[in-house]
């Protein structure tokens, strides 16, 4: 096994290892409390601009978007030692709050097996809790472990900040275009 990156390693070089690679031995097998320095490091890690080739061809643009945001994806599920249904479940958690599992596995898109494994491993590298429901005993509630949601937010946060930047210097009738344009797209997706 190769070393682990170091800190100053940017998002292109993180896809190179693999999740074992990328967690710390001693983390692999445990939930470990991230601490601030780590923190800093991964917001360093990715915070690293992301050049474009685009030559103005917006399905070409489109094209390479969608291919740097499942790159961004690669690197946050092997960063957090899981894979894209186990990073749609944190995701999830992290915006919906503690749910049933059977909640989890419909918006992630998969069944119920497939989830229950995914969130045996999740538990496994203590990124979630299996709790009972405060009124119904009888049901199961997936939780995010302490320190989790900051470990996640720290993985989008240098990318939000650059999105919102960009956002913030557009002008009203560029930002109302950009999200027409944007909507126009998800309904084509949909079909």
């Amino acid at each position: 096994m190769r070393s682990r990156p170091p800190s100053h390693a940017s998002v292109g070089d993180l896809a190179l290892f693999s999740a074992d690679e990328l967690l710390d031995p001693a983390e692999a097998g445990a939930s470990a409390p991230i601490d601030t320095a780590e923190l800093a490091e991964i917001r360093a890690s990715l915070a690293e601009p992301i050049p474009l080739t685009g030559d103005g061809d917006l399905i070409g643009l489109m094209r390479q978007l969608w291919a740097e945001q499942q790159r961004f994806e690669r690197v946050r599920a092997e960063r957090l030692g899981t894979d894209r249904i186990g990073l749609a479940t944190l995701d999830l958690l992290l915006n919906l709050g503690p749910q049933p599992p059977s909640v989890l596995a419909v918006h992630a898109g998969c069944s119920n097996a497939v989830m229950t494994l995914s969130l045996n491993r999740l538990e496994s590298r203590g990124h979630i809790v299996r709790g009972t429901h405060p009124i119904d005993q009888r049901k199961i509630l997936v939780l995010l472990a302490d320190g989790v949601p900051e470990l996640v937010e720290a993985l989008t946060a240098p990318r939000d900040a650059r999105m919102n930047a960009i956002i913030a210097g557009m002008g009203k009738r560029a930002t109302q275009n950009a999200a027409d344009f944007l909507t126009h797209m998800v309904e084509a997706h949909r079909g």
